[in-house]
């Protein structure tokens, strides 16, 4: 698909963004109470700015799903369809492949090679799918050969064979063998290497469900251990290159299996298999190096935004990566024109502990108190009034986010409050997959939100090397 065409189909996406709540193009989303008749009710002009407000109006008027992304998409498919275009566009984004090799050749430079090539070539959520180019790669090296079919594995013991009418299947047999032989508990996978020598991986347990690769040899009946080392993530495939075996498998670094069903991959793993294989390993990360921004409309009503844009550009420490494939996402705290506020009273909030900040984040006049949580299932902030009566806060629990209560498509994992030509916006950034973002830029004015602008964030990538990594839950 040619690249203005991709943008055109972007573009489309985003204006359903913005009329998924029955909303005409270009106009804003409206809560039931507008600003206009929340004014009339209580008797003020407009131009009072609001600032007689008292609580119960301002809730009435605030207290409705304007900022999060479900407030402007009706459907996940529409979320999933943005992600699919993007994820496209971050295809064609990484840049020229450029290989990087190995300074001490533990792993030979054409095998390196090989798989860089085939992993440039897969890059998104896609690249575990039997037909990615990583995929048959894989398959090319005899991946699919040294993997036991349930045939395979009647044929190669006995137990296994004793009891074939009733196994269903293969991870039946191989329940089986952990259970009636020595072989390793819990096993993963198993692949036969050449002769009587096989392969297990393992749930070798500990508190983080650590897992562990075995090479065994299968005589009399029993398995005994050849080598053993421990891995950080399961799923590997065993491959042959030239005279020798490695065991290969994806980086991924899903914080929690809640808060995506894509695990962002960045990079893969190569285990020499020999007496030294804990050491013997390279991992290849495939990582930003820099960032580009694809801006999806023009706001001319905000001339300002522009330059603000390229000062955030310009923030390398909101963007660069650097040693960043400890975290998928690597959540750049930007702040805005929040100020933050001490003196106040929080007992009757969600989160008494978090620190409180303060934005005129509707463009009324008054503050809203914001607080920013990230909790082990997703992101969450925590929206409040001050009650001048009773001087507490009281929190608007629909114009909160909490992510981690409703399983998205596109993630947010930072937003911020940034005054631009004397108005208040809101900005969102949302994690799509595979270092992809997208940036959105929203005004919100008493009970209306309408959209701005928003920037795709499309990674240029390299490959970075690290050799000799050993991965322990041992200490």
């Amino acid at each position: 698909m040619k690249t203005k065409y991709k943008r055109l189909i972007i573009l489309l996406l985003l204006c359903l963004m913005s009329g998924a709540c029955g909303i005409a193009e270009n106009e804003p989303y409206e809560t039931e109470d507008t600003a206009s008749e929340i004014a009339s009710e209580s008797g003020l002009a407009e131009d009072d700015n609001f600032a007689q407000m008292d609580i119960e109006q301002a809730a009435a008027l605030l207290d409705h799903d304007l900022l999060s992304i479900r407030a402007f998409t009706s459907a996940r498919w529409v979320e999933d369809m943005i992600r699919e275009e993007i994820c496209d566009s971050a295809e064609a984004a990484q840049g020229s492949f450029e290989t990087v090799v190995s300074e001490h050749g533990v792993i030979p430079d054409g095998l390196v090679i090989l798989l860089e090539e085939a992993f440039y070539h897969s890059v998104g959520p896609d690249i575990r799918k039997a037909d990615s180019a990583y995929q048959k790669a894989l398959a090319d090296l005899g991946a699919n050969e040294y993997e036991m079919s349930l045939e395979d594995l009647i044929t190669a013991f006995p137990e296994v064979e004793a009891a074939k009418e009733q196994l269903e299947d293969r991870h039946a047999a191989i329940e089986l063998l952990s259970e009636q032989t020595d072989a390793p508990c819990d096993i993963g996978d198993i692949f036969h290497m050449e002769g009587n020598r096989y392969l297990f991986e393992w749930k070798s347990g500990g508190s983080d469900g650590a897992m562990s690769v075995r090479l065994t040899e299968y005589q009399d009946g029993s398995f005994h251990t050849l080598i053993e080392f421990e891995i950080c993530h399961a799923g590997g495939r065993l491959i042959k290159y030239e005279d020798d075996f490695y065991y290969v498998f994806l980086l991924d670094n899903s914080i929690s299996a809640d808060f995506h069903d894509d695990v962002g991959t960045i990079g893969m793993r190569i285990y020499k298999i020999g007496e030294n294989a804990a050491v013997d390993n390279l991992s290849i990360y495939y990582l930003p190096k820099e960032y580009l921004w694809e801006e999806q409309d023009s706001s001319p009503e905000f001339p300002g935004l522009g330059n603000y844009i390229e000062l955030l550009q310009s923030k390398a420490e909101y963007w660069n990566i650097a040693d960043g494939y400890a975290s998928r996402y690597f959540q750049p705290c930007i702040r805005g024109d929040e100020i933050k506020v001490t003196d106040i009273d929080t007992d009757n909030l969600k989160y008494p502990s978090t620190e409180v900040y303060q934005a005129d984040v509707a463009n009324l006049g008054f503050p809203v108190y914001i607080q920013w949580c990230r909790e082990s299932n997703g992101y969450e902030i925590r929206f409040s009034l001050m009650d001048s009566k009773t001087n507490m806060l009281q929190e608007l629990e629909q114009l909160s986010i909490d992510e981690g209560s409703h399983p998205l498509v596109l993630r947010l994992v930072n937003m911020w409050f940034k005054e631009i030509d004397g108005k208040t916006l809101t900005f969102s950034l949302y994690y799509v997959s595979d270092y992809s973002y997208l940036l959105n830029a929203v005004l919100l004015e008493g009970g209306e939100a309408k959209p701005i602008n928003a920037w795709i964030l499309l990674p240029q990538r390299e490959f970075v090397l690290s050799e000799g990594e050993v991965f322990s839950t041992k200490g």
